[in-house]
């Protein structure tokens, strides 16, 4: 295998088959793919300090199945694959489990564009959050300067909880900066903005 391609994922045991994706719990029996992935700096925004805690695929395999032995889990990851070819394109993570407070934070890393994976990716999230782990609050952060997506946050109501200050920084510079903090609840799952975006994904728009 070259050592730049991306790792093929050969399996039938996806927890989630789509429209335009496959998600796959991490396991440690992926350790491979984990540490291409961090070899790679493929999760260099999604979770940068995994670098600075690994150094060999063992050490990762080890990480996996002590994770995996946690119950109940205080976090969980999936690789979002691309479904027309089973190619590996991001990691999904519902992290940092709080089991009594019943909330979590969503954190999600795609290697390509791909609008109608990402939110598709999103819904499932939301579901299992709050529908399987009775979850009763989701939070995710979005970098300040991303005006773009804020924007698209606006249009459909969903509003900030607050900004944080200088809670993170570059990862090539060491420069920090803002992020705003949003806040999700289960309410979502029965507001028209959820469905739409369902549809559109069943019927293909993207």
């Amino acid at each position: 295998m070259s050592k730049t391609a991306i790792p093929h994922i050969h399996t039938k045991d996806y927890v989630y088959r789509g429209r335009f994706l496959l998600l796959k719990e991490v396991l440690p029996s992926d350790s491979y793919l984990y540490f291409w992935c961090i070899n790679k700096r493929k999760l260099k925004y999604y979770r940068p300090h995994l670098e600075l805690l690994f150094k060999t695929e063992q050490e990762v395999k080890n990480f996996l199945t002590y994770r995996r032995k946690i119950d109940p889990p205080v976090e969980l990851e999936a690789f979002i694959i691309r479904k027309k070819d089973e190619v590996p394109i991001g990691l999904v993570g519902l992290l940092g489990i709080d089991h009594f407070h019943k909330k979590g934070e969503i954190a999600i890393s795609l290697w390509e564009d791909g609008k109608r994976i990402f939110f598709e990716t999103i819904l499932v999230v939301l579901k299992v959050a709050f529908l399987n782990f009775k979850l009763e609050k989701l939070v995710f952060l979005i970098r300040e300067d991303d005006k773009k997506f804020l924007t698209f946050l606006k249009k459909r109501g969903v509003k900030p909880e607050g900004i944080l200050k200088k809670e993170a920084k570059e990862y090539d510079t060491g420069i920090r900066y803002n992020m705003v903090r949003f806040g999700i609840f289960p309410d979502i799952l029965n507001q028209e903005t959820f469905f739409k975006l369902e549809r559109r994904i069943k019927s293909g728009c993207s």
